[in-house]
């Protein structure tokens, strides 16, 4: 089959016959081919242009990653590694795609130019183009992959943060009822009496809701350990006129001084890991007083139940 070079009109017959498509007739001989071909250029220039420019991006990432924490020039192998890591895989969606499609066109256009080398020039910076193509691919995919243990530390950190952060918030309202009544509150519900005019303490106390609230008061256990002498009086703390938990019934009652909070975690389960407690505002991080924590308020919550 050849094409008719007046219409592109195929032509199955003969070319001396002449185009039925258009009706040109040939006027002579087939020009000869030229003596001297000159090579090309454009596939390997392609190549090697491509594997330098995204050798050139990746190492742009890097370097502003590095920017971004303040350092112009690495440290050390471990701060280069941890900024590479980290700037592969905010770039994953880009330079990922991109050295992909790079590399799997210069290795298309590689194996054109490897079938006639003698047609094209520069076949070394091809090579050297599609060696840098396969190594960025290579360089981003793995560092990407390395960034996953610590994006999942990060997560955790994150997830830690947000859990002190509502526990924190707990222990400032608690603080305001102390101050406002001169006593923690007996629970938790005891709360809704602050005042509330943009509605964080009532969002942070349905976050609270599955949370075990222990109050305690040193001098009620001092009294219930100290022997009463005779013709004494028991004389519990007296509490500010104003509190609601000072006065009950005519009589006065201890004021809480201490407290416990335990918080079972996004899942409401008690003796997971992530349980939290806060103890007079300090958080516990010690496994066996959380664990400690946990079996008690679950064993209260079942009796609750009960």
């Amino acid at each position: 089959m050849k094409i008719c070079p007046c219409c592109g009109a195929e032509l199955f017959g003969k070319l001396e016959d002449g185009c039925a498509s258009c009706g040109a007739r040939p006027v002579g001989p087939p020009l000869p081919p030229p003596e001297k071909e000159l090579p090309a250029f454009g596939h390997t220039l392609f190549i090697g242009l491509a594997g330098l420019l995204l050798t050139l991006g990746s190492l742009a990432a890097v370097g502003l990653e590095l920017y971004k924490r303040g350092a112009f020039w690495p440290h050390g192998p471990a701060e280069l590694f941890s900024a590479a890591t980290t700037a592969a895989w905010r770039t994953k969606h880009l330079l990922l795609p991109l050295s992909f499609i790079t590399f799997w066109t210069s290795a298309k256009l590689f194996r054109r130019v490897r079938r006639e080398p003698e047609r094209f020039l520069w076949l070394r910076f091809a090579r050297c183009g599609l060696a840098l193509s396969a190594l960025a691919l290579t360089a981003n995919l793995a560092l990407a992959l390395f960034f996953i243990p610590e994006l999942l530390e990060q997560r955790r950190i994150a997830r830690e943060a947000a859990a002190n952060a509502l526990l924190y918030g707990a222990h400032r309202m608690l603080l305001e009822y102390r101050e406002r009544y001169g006593t923690y509150p007996s629970s938790l519900d005891d709360l809704r009496k602050l005042p509330d005019p943009d509605g964080s303490n009532a969002k942070l106390l349905a976050q609270l809701n599955t949370a075990s609230y222990m109050p305690s008061s040193v001098q009620a256990a001092q009294l219930k350990t100290r022997p009463a002498r005779s013709g004494a009086r028991l004389r519990p703390v007296a509490a500010r006129p104003e509190t609601d938990n000072a006065v009950s019934d005519g009589l006065e009652t201890v004021s809480f001084t201490d407290y416990e909070l335990l918080w079972p975690g996004a899942d409401g389960i008690y003796g997971t890991d992530d349980d939290r407690l806060i103890r007079d505002g300090v958080i516990v991080n010690d496994a066996r007083s959380v664990k400690s924590a946990s079996v008690f308020a679950n064993a209260n919550r079942k009796a609750k139940l009960k």
